[in-house]
C-alpha cells in the first residue's frame, strides 16, 4: 500500500478572494472624488487643464462604480459557490479518483497557458493565471504535477465547465523519482 502525502487541500476562505477585491474599487473611486473636488476647489477658472482633470476624476468615479456593481452582482452567486464547495469538503462528498497522470501537458506547451491531465479518464485543467476555487498551480511554477506516471489520489468537484481540484496527494512513490 503507497503511502500519500497532502499536497494541496481546497480552504473555504471567502474573505482571502472575494471581498478583498472590493478595496482597490474603493481606493480608485475615492480618489476620482479626490481630484474632482480638488480641481473644482482651487481651479475655479475655466481652462483647458481643470477640463481634463475633471476628465479623469469622474473617469476614476465611473469605471469603479461600474466595477462595483457587476462585483456585487456577481457576490451571491460566488457566496453560494464557496458554500458548496465548503459543505462537499465538510461531508467528504465530493468526487474521487487515484492512479497514475495520463496525457500530462504542461503549460509552457499550451499556447493559453493552461496545463491539463487525466487520471483514469477524468480529465483536469488549470492555470497560474485564472483566480478560480481549487488547485492551479502549474510545473512552470514548480506545481506538483509536472509529468505523466506520477501516482495521485485527487478529490475533485465538477462545475459547469471543468473538475475543480479540492484535494490533491502525491504518492511517496514519486519522492523517489
Amino acid at each position: 500500500m503507497d503511502n500519500f502525502s497532502i499536497i494541496y487541500e481546497y480552504k473555504y476562505s471567502l474573505y482571502d478572494s472575494s471581498l478583498w477585491t472590493i478595496f482597490p474599487i474603493l481606493t480608485f473611486g475615492a480618489i476620482g472624488l479626490c481630484i474632482i473636488f480638488l480641481v473644482k476647489k482651487f481651479f475655479k477658472r475655466f481652462s483647458l487643464f481643470r477640463q481634463a482633470f475633471l476628465f479623469f476624476g469622474w473617469i476614476f468615479v465611473i469605471f469603479p462604480s461600474i466595477m462595483l456593481v457587476v462585483f456585487l452582482f456577481k457576490m451571491p452567486s460566488t457566496i453560494e459557490s464557496e458554500r458548496k464547495l465548503k459543505n462537499m469538503i465538510e461531508n467528504n462528498s465530493y468526487l474521487k479518483v487515484d492512479g497514475r497522470i495520463e496525457d500530462f501537458k504542461a503549460a509552457q506547451e499550451s499556447p493559453n497557458h493552461f496545463e491539463s491531465f487525466s487520471v483514469q479518464g477524468v480529465k483536469f485543467r488549470y492555470s497560474d493565471y485564472v483566480l478560480d476555487n481549487g488547485f492551479n498551480t502549474t510545473s512552470k511554477k514548480n506545481g506538483p504535477i509536472n509529468r505523466n506516471g506520477q501516482l495521485v489520489r485527487i478529490g475533485y468537484a465538477r462545475n459547469e465547465y471543468r473538475n475543480v481540484i479540492l484535494k490533491l496527494e502525491l504518492s511517496d512513490e514519486n519522492k523517489s523519482d
